[in-house]
Formats: structure tokens, C-alpha cells, sequence
């Protein structure tokens, strides 16, 4: 029976059996392979650091494979057409620490790591590198078919393949999380027909994509589609927080998607929610191609700037898209930070989470950190469009102190209304103290009255001092009254608010 990424977690760190071992490479075993031949489910196989020169098969075995040392100093290099690791009997099995790499001479090595039908393996912190060449299978770095892998915390570059997917491709896979990796230098060559997907390529599949940095990667420059990501078929896929650069694609400049492509060859008829990425500078394809099929699309708070004959084919920025430089800081390869000036710092989703200094979402994978005592709110539902006759939102607030010292401060809430006059403060906090990194959220429900005009207002939280307008940080959230009906002019709050202090009853806000 399959049991979801949480269950292997538990079982593997959390509630391993009393009579699972540890069998160490190669003090004990000299290979990998005759360790994994000795371990039972849930077991562990410990390898030194070292090059090991081999193929390994899991075996149907829910083990780990983890090296002592980390992938920088421990390898799992093949020189043959088989693949390096493979995982095919409906493993629930971990990999975690290694270089992998196939050092095949010809022109039909093995992928780095096959997951087939019914495996659902962690793959973590290794680097898949330069594996597959000119006609290996779908998927040179990772290749996924009916599988729901978990790879997280990856460097996955310089892989290639015929066809589909060079870095990571999933064919009919579900339940599938790909995150905090970086996806660079991947090759998806033509061959007889097309290339799809230099960094991945997803068939009818089901899974998250989040927070990755995607770096030049290629679809065949000739007759390729999706240089970072081809989505085909049905299914869902949520791409969320990457970053995208310099990836390419082809067609003689036909809208094949440099960034992303939706429905190379096969059209796409999938849910795609694509928000809060950065994708940028593509040279050739374009930066998101809508190029076939009717996708459930959803694009929205996404920077998407300077990509080679357009940045949007078949489809429209979303309300809160930009288009602008987002000043990279740079400096170093895969060094794609935000800079403090970056018009994509604060700029995320209302909806995120807060970036880890506490303040609203940033667009991409590598927010900026922002020091200082900082705010944000997270409402639950958006967009937030309030009846003639009023009505509310709810939400979180968080105040952290991103320092190493304490923190003295006020924090209060007020609203822009449409004539951009400001009315409160309907929340105020004098003299808070934070020790260093703390941070606390409460929640609230803010009531809109239905004597509030029409428009579009501002919700506005401040951290600072109140009284001569100094402001630390503040967040404003959107959100728009369809109407007047009657004369209630009372803004309330309802909520976890007591350890802040008192609230305050406004007086009726004015009609005109």
C-alpha cells in the first residue's frame, strides 16, 4: 500500500522499529550494493566519504541511503548504459548525500536516478550531474514514470537526454514535491522530432514546484519548447517562488516558451497556478508560452522582464505582474538574491506565507532579509471584494524582530480609503519590546461597514514610532467595497488582539 512523503519521514526518523540496523560502507560491506543486498525495511546503509563505482538498485527496500560526509565527498559514479540509482519495485526509500554521475563514453548513457511505477522515494541533498547524453531516455538527471518522488535541496545540472525532460522528467506521477533545488545547464536534445523541457518536463501529472532556481537551461535551440519547464497533458501544477534565468528554447523564435511552455505537442489541459516566480531574460522563446491546449490558468504577483521576442504568448499578466529588473545580486554563480532595492522585495502574494525577516512575501526563490522589527499580514481568502452592504476579512498578523538585539517600538493599523485619505489608527500598540528573533502571530477579523464609500482602499500595518511618524516597516494589503448601502460608518475588529493592548471605537466614518 502507498503511503504519502509525511509517512516515510515518520517512519524513517521519527518511529524507526527497535530492530532496524545500521550497515556501514565499507567498513562492513565493501559496496553499496552488497549493503543494500544485506538491508531489511528500515534500515540504514552509512557510506564513508569516497568514489564508488557502481549501480545500485533499492530493491523494493524502504531503506536509506545516506552518506557520512555529504555529496561533496562521497560519489556514486557509473560508466555504463544503465542507470545510476534505481528505484523500481514500489520503494518507499531515502537517498541523501551523494554525487551521482554517469561517466558513460557513447552516446547512450543511463539517467542519474530512475524512479518507476508505485516508488515514492525522498531524494535530498545530492548533486545529479552531467548524466545521460545525446540519446538517453526521458529524464538525463531524474526520470519519474506513475512514481511520486520527493526531491528537495538538490543541484541538478549539466544533465542531458533525448526528448523530454533533461534535468527531471515525470510522465503520468502524482503527489510530486520539487523544492529548494537548483536546475541548471540541462540539455534536452531534438534527436528525429522535438525537444521538451531543458529543466522539466511534466505529462500528466500532479505535483508542486516551489522555491527552485532555474538557470540556462536549454530545449533544443533548434526545435525545442520549455527551456526551464514544458507542461503537458492533464493534471495540476503549482509553480510557486522560483526563479527563472537565461533558460532557452526554439523554433526560430516561435513562441516556444524560453521560460515556461504550456502544451508542447500534445496540447495542455492541466490546472496550472503559477505565482510569485521571477522569470527573466530569455534570449530566444520567449518567457511564458501559452502554446496549445485550453490549461485552468491561473498567473498572478510574478516578475516577468526582458525575455526574447516577448514575455507573454497566448495568455495576459495577472492583476499584480510586474515587468522590471529584479537586481540580482550576483557576483557569484547561482547567485540570484534580491538587492534591498529590488522591485520585487514586499511585492509576493497577500496570501504567502511571510519571508522568514517577517515581512510580506518577495517575488522568487531567495528573499531579501530585511533587518529590523518587521510586519505583515496574511489574509485568508483572497481577492477580498466587500459588499454594498459591508462585510469583513480575516487574517494574521506577524511581528518579528529580525535582529540580535531588543526591540522597542509601536505597531498600528490604519486604512487608505479610495480618495487616498488615511482613517484610523484602528489598531495601537505603544511600547512594545521584542527580545532578539522573536515573533508572534494573532489573528483578527477586520469589519468593513456598509456606510464605507466605494473603491479601492489600502489596509495598512506600521511597525515604528507612532507619534512622530517614524516608520520601521510597513505592509499594504488591496481590497475593494462594491458599494454604499446604508448609513453604518463603525469599523470593528475581532480577534486574538488582547496582548496588544486596547482597541479603540472610531467614530462613524463620514459618507462623503
Amino acid at each position: 500500500m502507498k503511503r504519502g512523503i509525511a509517512a516515510i519521514i515518520t517512519c524513517l526518523l521519527v518511529s524507526t522499529p527497535s530492530f532496524s540496523v545500521t550497515l556501514h560502507v565499507p567498513s562492513q560491506y565493501p559496496t553499496i550494493r552488497a549493503g543494500i543486498n544485506a538491508a531489511q525495511d528500515y534500515d540504514t546503509v552509512l557510506v564513508a566519504a569516497g568514489g564508488y563505482y557502481e549501480h545500485i538498485d533499492f530493491l523494493g527496500k524502504e531503506i536509506v541511503v545516506k552518506s557520512e560526509s555529504g555529496a561533496e565527498l562521497t560519489a556514486i559514479v557509473w560508466a555504463g548504459q544503465e542507470n545510476v540509482v534505481t528505484m523500481n519495485s514500489g520503494e518507499g526509500a531515502v537517498l541523501e548525500g551523494f554525487t551521482i554521475q554517469n561517466d558513460y563514453p557513447g552516446d547512450m548513457a543511463g539517467c542519474g536516478i530512475y524512479c518507476g511505477p508505485g516508488s515514492w522515494p525522498t531524494i535530498g541533498n545530492n548533486r545529479i550531474i552531467e548524466c545521460g547524453s545525446i540519446w538517453c531516455q526521458p529524464g538525463g538527471g531524474i526520470s519519474a514514470w506513475s512514481a511520486s518522488p520527493h526531491i528537495e535541496d538538490n543541484l541538478i545540472a549539466g544533465n542531458m537526454c533525448a526528448y523530454y525532460g533533461a534535468g527531471i522528467q515525470l510522465s503520468q506521477c502524482f503527489d510530486v514535491v520539487i523544492r529548494d533545488n537548483v536546475i541548471a545547464n540541462n540539455y534536452t536534445a531534438s534527436g528525429y522530432g522535438v525537444a521538451v523541457g531543458g529543466g522539466i518536463y511534466a505529462d500528466s501529472s500532479e505535483g508542486l514546484i516551489e522555491r527552485n532556481l532555474f538557470v540556462a537551461n536549454i530545449a533544443d535551440p533548434d526545435y525545442g519548447y520549455g527551456g526551464a519547464i514544458a507542461v503537458a497533458g492533464s493534471g495540476w501544477c503549482q509553480i510557486w517562488r522560483n526563479t527563472f534565468s537565461e533558460n532557452v528554447s526554439g523554433m526560430n523564435n516561435y513562441p516556444t516558451g524560453g521560460g515556461i511552455c504550456l502544451g508542447p505537442q500534445w496540447g495542455c489541459s492541466a490546472s496550472i497556478f503559477f505565482e510569485d516566480n521571477i522569470l527573466v531574460n530569455s534570449s530566444q522563446g520567449g518567457g511564458f508560452s501559452l502554446y496549445g491546449g485550453t490549461p485552468i490558468l491561473r498567473l498572478d504577483f510574478n516578475d516577468v522582464w526582458n525575455n526574447q521576442p516577448f514575455n507573454y504568448y497566448g495568455c495576459t499578466p495577472g492583476p499584480f505582474d510586474i515587468s522590471a529588473d529584479p537586481l540580482f545580486e550576483g557576483g557569484s554563480p547561482y547567485s540570484y538574491e534580491l538587492t534591498a532595492n529590488s522591485p520585487c522585495v514586499d511585492a509576493g502574494s497577500f496570501m504567502a506565507n511571510p519571508d522568514p525577516d517577517g515581512t510580506r512575501a518577495d517575488i522568487g526563490a531567495y528573499p531579501f532579509n530585511r533587518v529590523g522589527m518587521n510586519v505583515s499580514f496574511q489574509p485568508y481568502f483572497w481577492p477580498i471584494n466587500i459588499p454594498a452592504n459591508g462585510g469583513w476579512f480575516a487574517g494574521h498578523f506577524f511581528l518579528t524582530n529580525n535582529t540580535a538585539s531588543s526591540s522597542h517600538f509601536d505597531f498600528w493599523v490604519d486604512v487608505m480609503l479610495p480618495d487616498s485619505s488615511v482613517f484610523g489608527p484602528l489598531i495601537l500598540r505603544r511600547n512594545l519590546t521584542f527580545s532578539p528573533e522573536q515573533q508572534i502571530m494573532r489573528a483578527m477579523v477586520q469589519n468593513i461597514p456598509g456606510g464605507a464609500p466605494a473603491g479601492n482602499y489600502f489596509y495598512r500595518s506600521h511597525t515604528g514610532i507612532y507619534q512622530i511618524g517614524q516608520i520601521f516597516c510597513e505592509t499594504a494589503m488591496p481590497f475593494t467595497k462594491l458599494g454604499v448601502s446604508g448609513s453604518d460608518g463603525r469599523w470593528t475588529i475581532q480577534g486574538d488582539l488582547a496582548d496588544w493592548g486596547e482597541t479603540r471605537q472610531l467614530p462613524d466614518l463620514p459618507k462623503d
